[in-house]
């Protein structure tokens, strides 16, 4: 099902469909995705793994890696737009002398130690939430430039998933012809054939459940349990290993680093294979 899936306030994974030929949205993403402010999120060419199928890096100078926004053809006029989930950092990223830092503070005392690695991986979540947190900003403005880009919408006699439209700030019958007589027709028929509140349109295309959830987003659900079950079934090999098997399962390409992060977002923990007897 296209939508977006939301932690608290926190994009950390959106999946949807856009009614656009994929060159077509390879062409406006790399134009859009920038946002409205330099610097905003950075990314190198998008890499073309196939025809229908490509993928964008992104960085932010401050924050680092912000994860992947993948365009995959999936229909003649449809193109699906995945942004995968931020990575967590490493602890290089925070302190680059870490490993001797806390060498030196476990020659002090074991609760010097402890109090060194606190702060560490206090330092460490909090960058992770805030590369949640820019995310969300990134996706939020790649929409709102999609849509206010009316002339691709109009060439290709489509438009946006409602949902998509709120998003770019447009949730009523008065915000879409503001931005002109294409959307605000297009609302206007939507809100004839479901009458709603007086809020305006009722944007109920997004699963409202896994908006609401306060857990980890359903893709990340899948992945752990597919990870749990090859893991059940072969309790000494390592993430690299599992990844492998995984991969032509879930239909993508699956990392040691995926699977670390996806067991920290399930609030479980991986038991390394050369521990068990």
């Amino acid at each position: 099902m296209a939508g977006g899936y939301f932690v608290g306030v926190y994009v950390v994974r959106s999946r949807f469909e856009l009614p656009l030929p994929w060159d077509v949205l390879l062409v406006a993403t790399i134009e859009d995705l920038p946002g409205y402010a330099p610097g905003f999120v950075d990314f190198a060419s998008p890499e073309i793994l196939a025809p229908g199928l490509s993928v964008f890096t992104l960085t932010q100078s401050e924050l680092g890696d912000l994860g992947k926004l993948t365009l995959r053809k999936s229909g003649d006029r449809m193109t699906l737009v995945d942004v995968d989930d931020p990575p967590y950092p490493r602890e290089e990223e925070i302190d680059p002398d870490y490993l001797e830092n806390q060498k030196a503070a476990y020659l002090i005392s074991q609760e010097e130690y402890f109090r060194v690695s606190g702060e560490l991986k206090a330092l460490t979540d909090q960058l992770f939430k805030r590369r949640q947190e820019h995310l969300q900003n990134v996706i939020l403005a790649y929409s709102s430039r999609l849509v206010h880009d009316v002339s691709i919408w109009k060439a290709n006699n489509a438009f946006p998933p409602l949902y998509i439209l709120a998003w770019a700030g447009i949730e009523s019958v008065k915000d879409a012809y503001q931005h002109g007589q294409y959307f605000g027709d297009f609302i206007k028929a939507a809100v004839e054939a479901q009458p709603t509140n007086d809020a305006g349109v009722q944007f109920a295309t997004v699963d409202q459940d896994a908006m609401q959830k306060k857990g980890p987003t359903l893709r990340t659900q899948e992945r752990y349990a597919v990870f749990h079950q090859i893991k059940k079934e072969h309790p000494t090999w390592s993430q690299s290993k599992v990844a492998m098997e995984a991969s032509p399962e879930l239909n993508e390409s699956i990392t040691a680093e995926t699977i670390r992060n996806t067991y920290r977002l399930m609030g479980k923990k991986w038991e390394r294979g050369d521990r068990i007897r």
